[in-house]
């Protein structure tokens, strides 16, 4: 990944404490790379003096932010069924921004603002600004700057081809921090990289002259409605973003509640998605947000392959599955206490777990922002239980549920046929999509 000047000033920022500083004039690009090091070049290709060999902290701008590059390029989304695959021309505006690691620490993260064509061109006005989150990923290539965004492309490509630009990030952990392990089910740090990444593509925007409209959407889907919902509590209970509100949040098939997942899956044995713990609590554990060994809760089938098949980020989820083994079990994996929910293990991890679920007490969620959840009762990857309890969590602080034309803040859905988790996301976005577009028609308040 690589930064092109855009800005009078540059500061980097080293881990040896050394700080230098760049002009516009200077600098042609910085190349980040996957080790946490920087090569920096002059305009004519030639080496610029820098700290080679030493991982950066952070990088600065003038306005906090930079674009990396930009590209033109489809966003394609296939649907199955008796409907065809739908696509969507965009530019991909690539960019730099300053936010926090899962410890609170400053740092740069990286992100994507996806603009389609006819928008970037002047031809048609942008209604407003969708923030997805993107699925789960745990390959460094699968990530919206090298232009890896299924989230965006449910949005904007489907056969609606709604008018608005859409900000996806990489999240801690990938693009120009992939050195640092990912932050999956990470909800306060997740959320906030979502929120500076807001506000920092809306600058980057404005600086460009392209106007970025009115309205404010939320939406994700599997990890990604787990952060949409998380990026919402962010704004709500953090500090500095009271100014951030949403038209609406869409999440589906979201692992919101953490302690109901490790039940569930404990309690099901389940095989289908034998990778879910194991991304889950190694993000955790990597994070500083659990204090346990990989070999205290899991088995050598997966305490022998933690660096390989999760932290390495060379692998798919479906390439981890195929080999930890189709036909094992959640019993397989984890140690023996932790198959005892009454186990005083067990119950130490879910009392833990429960606090780093976004349905814990410390959330007091204001009904005054609008909520669709999805979920799908066949969701064989994330129980249906898991959405319900989050609906409860809601119920009880004051939100109303209510048909999807409705003004009510809290609006349930399911699948309307027995499809599971991947397929489900299908009729989420068909959701989505006319919603978004035709908003000031469903509400004029």
């Amino acid at each position: 990944m690589g930064l092109t000047a855009n800005a009078k000033v540059v500061h980097v920022y080293y881990t040896d404490g050394v700080e230098e500083i760049y002009s516009s004039s200077q600098l042609g690009v910085i190349d980040f790379r996957p080790d946490g090091t920087i090569y920096i070049t002059a305009y004519d290709g030639s080496p610029l003096s820098h700290r080679e060999g030493v991982m950066f902290q952070r990088v600065t701008v003038d306005d906090n932010e930079a674009v990396t590059g930009t590209f033109n390029e489809t966003l394609q989304i296939p649907y199955v069924g008796a409907l065809s695959t739908f696509s969507r021309n965009v530019t991909r505006i690539n960019f730099l921004y300053p936010s926090h690691d899962p410890q609170g620490n400053s740092v740069t993260l990286s992100g994507s603002i996806i603009v389609p064509r006819n928008i970037m061109n002047g031809q048609k006005k942008a209604r407003g600004i969708v923030l997805t989150q993107r699925f789960t990923t745990i390959h460094r290539n699968d990530i919206p700057t090298y232009g890896y965004a299924p989230t965006s492309a449910g949005v904007l490509a489907n056969p609606l081809k709604p008018n608005y630009i859409s900000i996806e990030v990489d999240f801690y952990g990938f693009g120009c921090s992939e050195r640092f392990p990912q932050a999956f089910c990470s909800g306060i740090a997740n959320g906030q990289a979502s929120l500076d990444a807001l506000i920092a593509g809306r600058r980057i925007l404005k600086s460009m002259d392209i106007v970025y409209g009115d309205l404010l959407f939320n939406v994700g889907y599997s990890s990604g409605g787990y952060d949409a919902i998380a990026t919402l509590r962010a704004a709500q209970t953090l500090e500095g973003y009271e100014h951030i509100h949403f038209d609406k949040t869409f999440a589906g098939g979201g692992p919101y509640d953490l302690a109901e997942l490790y039940r569930e899956y404990v309690t099901l044995d389940t095989l289908v998605y034998n990778v879910g713990l194991p991304i889950i609590l190694s993000s955790l554990i990597e994070n500083g947000y659990l204090d346990y060994s990989y070999e205290e809760i899991f088995t050598p089938i997966i305490t022998g392959h933690i660096d390989d098949w999760i932290l390495s980020k060379n692998y798919t989820t479906d390439q981890i599955k195929d080999s930890i083994g189709r036909d094992r079990t959640t019993s397989d994996l984890l140690q023996p206490a932790y198959l005892d929910l009454t186990s005083p293990e067990s119950m130490l991890l879910q009392t833990q777990l429960a606090q780093l679920s976004l349905n814990d007490a410390g959330w007091a969620a204001d009904p005054s922002e609008r909520i669709y959840l999805f979920h799908s009762q066949y969701d064989e990857y994330i129980p249906f239980c898991i959405a319900q309890r989050l609906v409860d969590f809601l119920l009880a602080n004051g939100y109303v549920q209510g048909s999807q034309l409705s003004n009510a803040s809290l609006q349930v859905a399911t699948s309307t046929t027995r499809q599971g988790h991947s397929l489900s996301a299908i009729d989420f976005f068909l959701h989505v999509a006319p919603c978004i577009k035709n908003w000031t028609l469903l509400h004029r308040d």
